[in-house]
């Protein structure tokens, strides 16, 4: 017979509740009731997940991740496999912030009900027992631009097992390239910088290797995409990689076709029509309707 704590020992969901805040995740069943960190308020198109902003299953749950109740990023949360199908966020510029020497991973009091009891603490354990695989964020620190954008990244719904080389290394290096470019080059029409970025992962289909102590799944791909408009044109830029240990390949740039073809998802409107061709340079470049957009073809580990 269920309960109202869906069998969880009561003094543990009360636990719970009281220990989130001011972090605080809040599932929401329409798109349009937290789409600002999408480009055009547009969510991506995830075949079998999302389409057309709407669910493809029940398992799939949207969450608006918030921080002393102000919205911070978006999230759709696969309830199933324990992870995040992507995070998605508005990016505003440079920060110096520092991550903190600790910073305490936490389940936001709205999702409780969409985990096994005592899953906080076990996947705590799963990662602190072995070096293998870290909680490796989606909406990652380096794009944060304030002390509790920083903080509310630290949400288990933004958090998949990653491998340690991967998540400190080329994963990383790739996140900070793209903060680089967006600081120098993502300046909107008001002089400030402003881009839309989603970051995914595509779960694991190795029974071997499939999940991390038979709980959560282990996601064989990670993919991130981020786009700015400004008012002489649009930049864009894409990259995915497999979730192993670093094997002295590099991570290449994409476009957003690239990434289409490759992982058959749209990060941004299906809309956009886009005309490739190498210039005089050697660099991509594209046209978004009769705007410019230069595209860098870039390496990096």
């Amino acid at each position: 017979m269920s309960s109202v704590t869906g069998g969880c020992p009561l003094a543990l969901v009360i636990l719970l509740l009281v220990s989130m805040e001011p972090t605080a995740t809040y599932v929401v069943t329409l798109v349009s009731e937290c789409d600002e960190f999408f480009l055009d308020e547009t969510p991506p198109e995830i075949p079998g997940k999302l389409e057309q902003k709407k669910f493809m299953d029940v398992r799939y749950k949207l969450i608006c991740q918030k921080y002393n109740i102000i919205k911070k990023f978006m999230t759709l949360y696969d309830t199933d496999k324990k992870i995040p199908v992507f995070s998605a966020c508005k990016y505003t510029g440079l920060t110096k912030l520092q991550t903190p020497v600790y910073s305490p991973w936490v389940l936001g009091t709205g999702v409780v009900k969409y985990f096994i009891c005592n899953q906080d603490d076990d996947i705590k354990g799963d990662y602190n027992e072995q070096d293998t695989y870290h909680k490796g964020h989606l909406f990652p620190v380096s794009h944060a631009n304030s002390e509790e954008d920083l903080k509310s990244t630290y949400q288990l719904t933004n958090s998949d097992p990653q491998v340690g080389t991967f998540n400190q290394g080329r994963w990383s290096a790739m996140e900070k390239f793209f903060k680089k470019f967006m600081d120098e080059n993502c300046t909107n029409d008001k002089k400030t910088v402003e881009a839309f970025i989603i970051t995914g992962a595509i779960e694991g289909t190795d029974p071997s290797t499939e999940y991390l102590k038979q709980a959560i799944n282990i996601p064989k791909i990670l993919w991130t995409a981020f786009c700015c408009k400004r008012s002489k044109g649009t930049f864009e830029g894409t990259a995915w990689d497999t979730n192993i240990e670093n094997n002295g390949h590099k991570i290449l740039t994409m476009t957003l076709k690239d990434l289409n073809q490759i992982l058959k998802v749209e990060p941004f409107s299906k809309n956009m029509v886009f005309i490739y061709y190498e210039n005089s340079v050697g660099l991509m470049t594209h046209f978004e309707f009769r705007m410019t957009c230069p595209f860098i073809k870039l390496s990096f580990f």
